[in-house]
């Protein structure tokens, strides 16, 4: 429900993009099929996925879904009630919570203290207070 929401978010800019273009319907539709859910660096993440199945054959033929919903709230730092009236989710509030809260004990699980916004200006806290601040987790 999340993914294509976010999906039908991306096909709607896409087409005013492609309208005010001025190009043809058929070209519009054939671009708005190949649009899929966002995957932030999924070159990497596959990549190294496949290197890791490599080495330990119990993964089998399983494989990784990258998703890019507890991301884009911290990136535009939007609290759980705005991403909720962005992709119109008021009737999947539930789904929602308990995605960000497997991201969140998975970044407690693997130790993620952090993320480096990459100029080499040190860590952002990823969740914890400052994201409690801004509506992803209470603090208690």
């Amino acid at each position: 429900m999340i993914l294509r929401r976010q999906v039908d978010k991306l096909k709607e800019r896409k087409v005013a993009e492609l309208k005010e273009q001025g190009v043809e319907y058929e070209d519009r539709m054939e671009q708005l099929m190949q649009i899929e859910h966002p995957k932030p660096d999924r070159d990497f993440i596959y990549n190294t996925f496949n290197e890791f199945a490599a080495k330990h054959p119990w993964v089998g033929k399983e494989n990784i879904q990258p998703k890019s919903i507890a991301r884009e709230m911290f990136e535009r730092y939007q609290s759980f009630a705005d991403y909720v009236r962005m992709y119109q989710l008021q009737r999947a509030e539930g789904l929602l919570l308990r995605h960000l809260t497997s991201t969140y004990k998975t970044l407690g699980a693997i130790g993620a203290r952090g993320v480096s916004d990459g100029r080499g200006a040190g860590h952002r806290p990823l969740f914890g207070a400052n994201g409690a601040r801004h509506g992803f987790f209470s603090v208690g």
